[in-house]
């Protein structure tokens, strides 16, 4: 089991790869949230389960 406590920036901050910055500013809970869309399919591909 994974616990996450998060905090999110007002703007998300893509320096360290700025290939994936999208290409207007979102916040950190929207970057969040696309993480999440984008990595469930696989958490779950392998056995995981997310509880929210």
């Amino acid at each position: 089991m994974m616990s996450n406590l998060l905090r999110f920036r007002n703007i998300a901050d893509y320096s360290v790869d700025p290939e994936l910055a999208p290409s207007k500013d979102i916040s950190g809970r929207e970057a969040y949230q696309k993480y999440l869309t984008h990595a469930t399919p696989f958490l779950i591909e392998h056995g995981g389960s997310p509880v929210f």
